[in-house]
């Protein structure tokens, strides 16, 4: 595995001076987003008076009035991202001026994307080389045996039929988020490329919001619940989150506090990531790490995340210890899939409790994203039943409106 010794950890952690970083973070500054869905980082942006320009790729209705600007994202399903499209496109955006970056869902994969663009706008997070670490099923396995951290083994060519005698096995894609990318494997078959095989392991999902600082302990913002949405096609698709209360966070065992901590911290996360476990009555196991910040941004409204996450990103965050604002209670967010091809009627009210509008009269495809719901409730169990309440009451309204 290779390590990043302090003196790269802390350039890898400086997309300039202390100063400029407290600058490009106070509230009025602009910041540029870039995501397949920017929606929520233009809301905690918003929230903490920074003002975003928004390049994705749904340019939903919300997303569009949060955004002081907006550009669609320029992909293609068969080309992925147009690197140079996009790099004129964030400097039309940003009126020929450079702006702090912040990336999110859909970069996973695209470093020499993420590289190319930080020549010309100082990238917020985790570098690109560590990304691509990050996201290596060998590299993480290696990180997690160093770490003592239980980790379902791993192999790049199908496993051959005697393994499939005690375990199941999965399938995923190098660099892959959401769920959707994850497959069952009937049993040994042809290598493919850009994917991976991991022994299929149970368990309750529960993820770690972190935030990596260079140079000095990492910080654990929340630990949240997650869910899957499962269809015909896509069995572990991201259903939602709830975030855990301080009671529920007790029932966690300190081994697996200890290793989010220390993976944080010997992985080179920079800012915001996410840790996603699988926990067991054995104990449990660490699936991926995710270096920026993701699906949990809506659940833990209370806290300066993003600009947590550009001070940890310019490495001025030097205090062992930030005082998180209190969270009482839980919050939840559920996305909502299309059961059959929905076409957005022209009067539709969007609840307040919705989030990511798509606009009047697009027609969304079966079992794609319709919305983001929203709920709090006392504890995290029934922040989760409520998010399947609405999720099921807006597809019922959808339905109707018709």
């Amino acid at each position: 595995m290779r390590s990043l010794p302090p003196a790269d950890l802390r350039r890898a952690g400086t997309t300039g001076s202390a100063d400029m970083a407290t600058e490009a973070a106070k509230p009025g500054s602009p910041v540029l987003i870039i995501a397949f869905s920017g929606r929520a980082l233009a809301s905690a942006a918003r929230r903490e008076g920074l003002v975003p320009l928004v390049c994705d790729l749904f340019g939903d209705s919300d997303t569009i009035a949060l955004a002081e600007q907006h550009t669609l994202l320029p992909f293609r399903p068969d080309h992925g991202i147009d690197a140079h499209a996009l790099a004129c496109m964030l400097d039309t955006l940003c009126a020929g001026k450079t702006h702090p970056l912040i990336w999110g869902s859909g970069f996973e994969d695209q470093t020499s994307v993420l590289e190319s663009l930080q020549k010309h706008h100082p990238l917020q997070g985790t570098p690109p080389p560590r990304i691509a670490d990050l996201k290596n099923p060998l590299f993480l396995a290696t990180l997690c045996r160093e770490y003592a951290v239980p980790f379902p083994a791993i192999s790049l060519s199908p496993p051959p039929r005697e393994a499939f005698t005690d375990h199941s096995w999965l399938t995923k894609r190098i660099g892959g988020s959401g769920g959707s990318h994850i497959h069952p494997v009937r049993g040994p078959g042809s290598a493919k490329p850009g994917r991976y095989y991991q022994q299929h392991v149970k368990g309750i999902p529960i993820s770690a919001l972190m935030l990596g600082r260079p140079m000095h302990a990492p910080l654990l913002i929340g630990w949240s619940r997650q869910w899957t949405a499962p269809s015909p096609c896509t069995p572990f698709r991201f259903g939602g989150a709830a975030r855990l209360t301080e009671r529920e966070n007790g029932r966690l065992s300190p081994a697996l506090q200890h290793a989010a901590l220390d993976l944080t911290r010997a992985s080179g996360l920079v800012g915001l990531g996410s840790l996603d476990f699988l926990v067991h009555e054995d104990g449990f196991h660490l699936l991926e790490i995710n270096p920026r910040p993701g699906a949990t941004l809506d659940v833990f409204p209370e806290q300066p995340l993003i600009t947590l996450h550009m001070l940890a990103s310019g490495g001025t965050i030097p205090e062992p210890v930030i005082s998180l604002a209190s969270m009482a209670g839980s919050r939840a967010c559920a996305v909502a899939y299309a059961p059959r091809s929905i076409k957005i009627p022209e009067d539709f009210v969007w609840p307040d409790w919705t989030a990511d509008h798509s606009r009047t009269h697009t027609l969304i495809p079966r079992g794609a994203p319709v919305c983001t719901v929203l709920t709090e409730a006392a504890d995290a169990t029934s922040a989760k039943a409520l998010a399947e309440d609405r999720t099921n009451e807006i597809l019922q309204r959808l339905e109707t409106s018709s």
